[in-house]
């Protein structure tokens, strides 16, 4: 019975090969048929039925077998569907076998042409669904020949808007259908584009290098280090930009405007090291912050300290073509060192107490003063009162009467500037020419 057993065993397993090894040689024959005649749809059925046997023989769990029914019912979009399972990794060598029952090769094609045709919505379209294909082995050697290059058209176009598109399966999808030339050519081409990058663009651009670093990490060719020096640099951008913003939001609410002034070092020394396509914004940003630390420094100059006005001289002398400099030197002369600067104080204020009483006692000294001051403020009834004051004294002074004569003339009374004029040529013919203008202090 044991050796009836064993006999039988070895009877299955032989068959088995021997089955096997008859499914390969009918592919063989089918396929050199196609060669000869490739439209030949007798060879092609007979090519999808010892396929769909091939596939069930490889076909190791339930995901693959989901793939293989799809792939034997002719259902192109039902094998895309299965083949996204995150359970199936690669598939066995035999599915290559796909190729040569469902028209995947068409999809390809259409993809590379709508991006010819800037189609980017169609192609994307298709490139969702055929992205999974990276999971056949050695997949570029059953695809036709595309320029793989020019799929960068459609990441520059689509990533901003269709972020989730541009996975690690997108990623995997490129490498495996790309030569390590093919995704040096993509990493040259974005750093091309980002040279000449603008601000609006830069998001653009950081979600383009997430994605070229995502097929690094699944290829060969590792990323161009420059690339990561642009994301680099470009996100010091964006934080000196978003911190000077803040504050300058904050600065005229604060409390406390010592950390602001301080922080105008350190952004000015931080711009320094931008490349000159980013310094324009941030140069402009920086003049509204200098202004805002200017007129705070004005209302309370011990903010400045030594130590500030220091390192204010430093940034003058290292970056004197700056579009700020002139700024800086501004506030760098706001105030000298605190004790002489409380000295100063101290002298003006004596300086302006001796001033004022001195002009006090001047104004109230000289009538002549006060009429002058009148004069000139234009209070000329005020004026009228003083020169009439000292008449009373001095009567027969003809220079009184014209300068009342001229202080009416002003006022627009031209009959009584008349008679002024009159008493004053009366007595100065009375007088024989003499003039009493010496009384009248």
């Amino acid at each position: 019975m044991k050796k009836f057993f064993i006999f039988f065993l070895v009877i299955a397993i032989s068959y088995t090969i021997f089955a096997s090894e008859s499914l390969e040689i009918q592919r063989d024959k089918i396929l050199e048929g196609l060669m000869t005649d490739p439209a030949s749809l007798t060879l092609l059925n007979q090519a999808r039925i010892v396929y769909s046997k091939l596939l069930i023989q490889s076909a190791s769990s339930t995901p693959t077998a989901n793939i293989v029914n799809a792939i034997v019912s002719n259902n192109l979009d039902g094998f895309y569907d299965a083949l996204k399972n995150s359970e199936i990794q690669t598939l066995p060598n035999n599915f290559d076998l796909v190729f040569n029952i469902l028209p995947i090769q068409n999809d390809y094609n259409a993809l590379f042409t709508y991006i010819s045709q800037g189609d980017y919505t169609d192609a994307l379209r298709i490139f969702d669904k055929i992205k999974y294909l990276y999971k056949i082995p050695e997949l570029y050697k059953f695809l036709p020949s595309q320029n793989v290059v020019s799929l960068w058209n459609l990441f520059a176009q689509m990533i901003n808007t269709n972020p989730r598109s541009f996975d690690v399966n997108a990623a995997k999808f490129v490498a495996a259908i790309s030569t390590p030339y093919d995704i040096k050519n993509i990493y040259v081409k974005t750093y091309v584009w980002l040279s000449g990058l603008s601000i609006s663009q830069v998001q653009m651009g950081f979600n383009i290098i997430d994605f070229e670093s995502q097929i690094a990490s699944v290829s060969s060719v590792q990323m161009d280090p420059n690339l990561l020096q642009w994301k680099f640099t470009v996100s010091n951008y964006l934080a000196l930009y978003s911190s000077i913003n803040d504050a300058i939001r904050e600065i005229s609410s604060a409390k406390d405007l010592t950390p602001y002034v301080k922080n105008m070092i350190i952004f000015y020394r931080a711009l320094q090291d931008l490349p000159v396509q980013y310094r324009t914004p941030l140069d402009n940003l920086m003049s509204t912050y200098l202004d805002l630390v200017f007129q705070a420094i004005s209302a309370n100059p011990t903010l400045l300290s030594p130590s500030i006005s220091q390192d204010i001289k430093s940034l003058i002398a290292n970056f004197p073509s700056d579009p700020n400099t002139s700024k800086l030197i501004s506030i760098s002369m706001l105030t000298p060192h605190k004790d002489t600067a409380q000295k100063s104080d101290d002298q003006l204020w004596v300086f302006y107490t001796i001033v004022i009483a001195g002009a006090i006692v001047l104004i109230f000294t000289f009538p002549s003063v006060r009429a002058r001051i009148y004069s000139i403020l234009g209070m000329h009834k005020y004026e009228i009162k003083i020169y009439m004051k000292a008449l009373s004294k001095h009567p027969e002074d003809p220079s009184l009467h014209i300068k009342i004569a001229s202080a009416y003339e002003k006022m627009g009374k031209y009959v009584e500037a008349q008679r002024e004029y009159s008493l004053a040529m009366k007595l100065t013919n009375v007088n024989g020419g003499k003039n009493e203008n010496s009384k009248y202090r």
